[in-house]
C-alpha cells in the first residue's frame, strides 16, 4: 500500500497526519505501507532529508513546476509504479488522486483512496486565488470515482453530497489524530507552572492561547474583536500566542502590549507550552471551509488538558465540546455572553483523557476505523 502526497513540504502537520500515520499502520498492523511524497524543487534535498529522517523507507521524487502542469507528474509517478507490485493508493491532495486515478484506468493500480482534508474548491473561492472552477473538476473526480473516501468531519461528507452529488458508502470519517510527541503525558504541575513563569505568567492568570499562523481561514478580525472583548473584561486573562510574528500579530501585540506575549517554538517542544496554559482559542469566520474543518490544533488543545474556545461555526468539533463540556462555543456575533472561569487541574486531566480516547491513533475507537479503512483498500485484491 502507498501513501501519496503531492507538493507538501515536511511540517509539524505533515509529521503528525502523514508520517506518524505511516508509521502507526506499519507497526499496529504489520502493513508494508510506503510513503511516496512528491516535493518541489524548491529546497528538494533539504525537504528530502527531514522526511527520510523521520520515515527512512519514504520514496522522496521531484515535482514539475506548478507553471509547466500539473499532469507533468505522470511520467515520473508511471515509471515508480511501472515497476512495483499492485499498489492500493491513499492519496491526500485532489490532483494526486486525480493522477492515481489515470494510472487506476491504465491498469497499474487496484484501488484509489482520496484522503479528503477540506473543502478545496470553496477553500480556493474563499482564501486562496478565487480559481475554485479549476479545482471543482479535480474535487469531483476525486470524490465521485474514488474507490474509498477518508473525511476529517461529517460535515465535509455533507458538503460532498451537497457540491458534488455523492451518494454512496464507501467512506469514513476519520479525525485529525494526534501526532506521536502528543501521546505522553503533558500534565506535571511543576513544569506547567515553570513554563509559565518563564512567559511571564502567574499561577492566579487565566491564559488562553493561540497556536498557528494569523492567515486566511485563521480569521484575524474575529480573533482581534474577542480580544478586546475579554480583555478589557478580565484583569486576569492574559494571552499567549504562539505564531510567528507578522503585520497581524504586531498589531494584536500593540493594542494589548501587557497582556499578550507572542514566541515560536520548535513543534516538539509546542505541547509543554500548551499544557502550561488553560483554554486553547479555536475561532472561524462562517464559511464553507470552516464549517467542514477538523482543525489538528484542536486534539492538540485537548491533549494538553486546555478547555477549547471555539466558534460554533467549526461545526462537527462545536457540537463535540457542547456534548462533552470540552470548553466554551461562541457565537461570532454575541461575544458578551461568555464567560472564563479559572480552569481546575482535575477539569485539565479529563480534557487530556478525553483526547486520548478520540484522537490518539491507538485508541479503540481510531484502531477500529483504521482496521476497517485497511479492510476496505485490501479486499478483492
Amino acid at each position: 500500500m502507498v501513501y501519496l502526497t503531492l507538493g507538501e513540504g515536511y511540517s509539524g502537520v505533515y509529521k503528525s497526519q502523514v508520517i506518524d500515520v505511516c508509521i502507526h499502520l506499519r507497526n499496529e498492523f504489520d502493513k508494508d505501507i510506503k510513503l511516496v511524497s512528491i516535493i518541489s524543487l524548491r529546497n528538494f534535498f533539504q525537504e528530502r532529508r527531514k522526511i527520510k529522517k523521520e520515515i527512512e523507507h519514504a520514496v522522496i521524487l521531484p515535482m514539475m513546476p506548478q507553471f509547466l502542469g500539473w499532469l507533468l507528474n505522470l511520467p515520473l509517478l508511471l515509471l515508480f509504479f511501472l515497476f512495483s507490485k499492485r499498489y492500493s493508493v491513499i492519496c491526500r491532495n485532489v490532483k494526486a488522486t486525480n493522477l492515481c486515478l489515470i494510472i487506476k484506468k491504465i491498469g497499474l493500480l487496484s484501488k484509489v483512496c482520496y484522503d479528503g482534508r477540506g473543502a478545496i474548491k470553496a477553500e480556493r473561492e474563499e482564501y486562496l486565488d478565487n480559481n475554485g472552477l479549476k479545482y471543482h473538476e479535480f474535487e469531483l473526480n476525486a470524490v465521485q470515482k474514488s474507490d474509498f473516501r477518508i473525511a476529517v468531519s461529517n460535515q465535509l461528507v455533507e458538503y460532498w453530497k451537497q457540491e458534488f452529488n455523492y451518494t454512496g458508502s464507501a467512506h469514513l470519517v476519520i479525525p485529525c489524530t494526534l501526532g506521536l510527541s502528543f501521546t505522553s503525558s503533558l500534565l506535571n504541575e511543576e513544569k506547567n507552572i515553570k513554563v509559565r513563569k518563564k512567559l511571564g505568567f502567574n499561577k492566579k492568570d487565566i491564559v488562553l492561547v493561540y497556536a498557528g499562523s494569523l492567515a486566511g481561514w485563521q480569521s484575524f478580525n474575529l480573533i482581534k474583536d474577542f480580544l478586546n472583548y475579554v480583555l478589557q473584561k478580565n484583569s486576569n486573562v492574559k494571552v499567549l500566542l504562539m505564531s510567528k510574528r507578522d503585520e497581524n500579530v504586531n498589531r494584536i501585540l500593540n493594542m494589548f502590549p501587557k497582556d499578550v506575549v507572542c514566541t515560536w517554538v520548535n513543534h516538539r517542544e509546542v505541547p509543554d507550552y500548551l499544557a502550561a496554559c488553560d483554554y486553547g482559542l479555536l475561532l472561524r469566520e462562517d464559511s464553507v471551509t470552516n464549517r467542514v474543518a477538523a482543525p489538528t490544533k484542536f486534539a492538540e488543545y485537548l491533549s494538553a488538558g486546555l478547555s477549547v474556545i471555539i466558534s460554533n461555526t467549526v461545526v462537527d468539533y462545536a457540537e463535540l465540546v457542547e456534548k462533552e463540556n470540552l470548553g466554551i462555543v461562541v457565537d461570532n456575533y454575541n461575544l458578551k455572553k461568555i464567560i472564563i472561569d479559572k480552569v481546575s487541574y482535575k477539569e485539565k486531566i479529563n480534557r487530556a483523557n478525553f483526547s486520548k480516547k478520540y484522537f490518539s491513533k491507538k485508541s479503540s475507537l481510531n484502531i477500529g476505523k483504521y482496521k476497517e479503512l485497511l479492510r476496505a483498500l485490501e479486499s478483492d485484491l
